[in-house]
């Protein structure tokens, strides 16, 4: 009797282990892992609008001077980049401050110092990104593709 049940016993487990995996929704197939969760979509930049109101084309401009434009999505990150004329590298300003509803500012550095670079030509873009990608000081060889930009304005330190 002992045998029988032994028997069964392992006939009933045997047969759990074909059947089971074998119903609808009891197993994945081979090689797939957990369900995929939702990625968040991220801020789309090519339907992001970002300007410079401040200063304007062709300004005069002093060592330290306060930029400002808008941002068509207050949620995105701003970075004002300046590019000297005498480089090939743009400078990531310091922080920028966006409000409620969408208007930026920040200071921006003109040349190396209040008495160097007086006359030097720089050319100003705003970037809006879904990330703090970049920090103060940060240099670019060039403007990422990827990113909303401004058109870019050209100023003269006085």
């Amino acid at each position: 009797m002992q045998g029988t049940r032994r028997y069964v016993s392992v006939s009933l487990v045997v047969l759990v282990a074909i059947v089971f995996p074998c119903l609808p929704g009891c197993r994945r197939p081979a090689g797939e892992g957990p369900p995929p969760q939702p990625t968040p979509t991220p801020a789309r930049t090519s339907e992001i609008e970002v300007t410079i109101t401040f200063p304007s084309d062709g300004d005069e401009v002093d060592h330290r001077t306060m930029v400002r434009g808008t941002v068509s999505d207050p949620d995105c990150h701003v970075f004002v980049a300046v590019l000297a004329a005498v480089e090939n590298v743009y400078w990531i300003q310091p922080r920028v401050h966006v409000d409620a509803k969408g208007g930026w500012s920040c200071y921006a550095y003109f040349g190396r110092g209040e008495s160097l670079d007086q006359g030097a030509l720089f050319s100003v873009v705003a970037l809006a990104a879904p990330d703090e990608r970049f920090k103060e000081g940060d240099k670019l060889e060039t403007l990422p593709r990827d990113l909303a930009q401004s058109a870019p304005i050209r100023v003269k330190r006085k």
